[in-house]
């Protein structure tokens, strides 16, 4: 029996609960393997609430990654989202304590003040 060793470099991401509101649900999609970019962290799915199908997704922010060290100890994940009383906003918090808006309606991402 060999016996295999793992040496993560940092803990995985906490999970971010997913946010129901109207038609969608927001969900943190940590993984670039899921999320369709080339980095871990800063997207989010924007799911169908009936369905479960993807209607859109959105890259938060850049991850830009020096190849001078290992990729996995720079990645920078979401680790809070809440919408405003509105629904028209989803504000984003990462692990650095950067805080982003999404406006729902036009699909754009700015750094909140």
């Amino acid at each position: 029996m060999i016996a295999s060793i793992s040496y993560a470099k940092r803990p995985a991401p906490k999970e971010v609960s997913a946010i129901i509101h109207g038609n969608h649900v927001y969900v943190v999609t940590h993984w670039a393997h899921d999320n369709g970019t080339d980095q871990n962290g800063g997207y989010i799915d924007v799911l169908d609430a009936k369905t479960g199908v993807k209607d859109w997704g959105i890259q938060i922010y850049k991850t830009e990654y020096d190849p001078n060290i290992e990729k996995d100890i720079q990645d920078v994940f979401i680790t809070n989202t809440e919408i405003n009383f509105f629904g028209t906003s989803l504000k984003v918090t990462d692990e650095l304590g950067r805080k982003f808006n999404v406006d729902l309606i036009n699909k754009t991402v700015s750094k909140a003040k």
